[in-house]
């Protein structure tokens, strides 16, 4: 998703790129996939929790209580794996604009001019970017580009 603010500093070129990227690479059904994924993820940690809980004897309100830890557990496990998904998805998306000719200094250019506009961080470390950005950082984006075009 591009910003209004990103939008108004965009030439008509640099534009089209974007929507050129988003078109091609995200499909339209892409929302109703990330929901059914969502919903498996979730449904299969409760079917697993409910299964341990009888493996374990667990009855009453323990088999709950540990239903509950489970779940949380299983939730945590999610903030690494969503966000892996999506930022190997904008990796993809990358490669497969210098795949279709795009001057990967032009798309880099673009990439850094979309970064001064929302004005996020460019570096992070590690561990943050693969816990709380599920966007690539410009940086791990840019290293990433540079190996595609190479």
């Amino acid at each position: 998703m591009i910003s209004s603010v990103a939008v108004e500093k965009l030439s008509p070129r640099e534009l089209a790129l974007m929507i050129w990227r988003e078109e091609m690479f995200f499909d339209p059904t892409r929302g109703i996939k990330a929901l059914a994924l969502c919903l498996t993820f979730y449904l299969s940690g409760i079917l697993l929790g409910l299964m341990s809980s009888a493996v374990l004897s667990l009855q009453g309100w323990a088999a709950w209580f540990w239903l509950v830890a489970f779940i949380s557990t299983w939730s945590f496990l999610a903030l690494f794996v969503f966000p892996f998904a999506t930022r190997r998805d904008h990796a993809d998306a990358d490669r497969m604009m210098i795949r279709h000719g795009i001057p990967a200094f032009e798309y880099a250019a673009l990439l850094k001019k979309i970064q001064q506009c929302n004005q996020t961080e460019t570096q992070v470390p590690a561990w943050v970017e693969s816990i709380f950005h599920p966007v690539p950082t410009l940086s791990s984006r840019l290293k990433k580009l540079e190996k595609a075009s190479s």
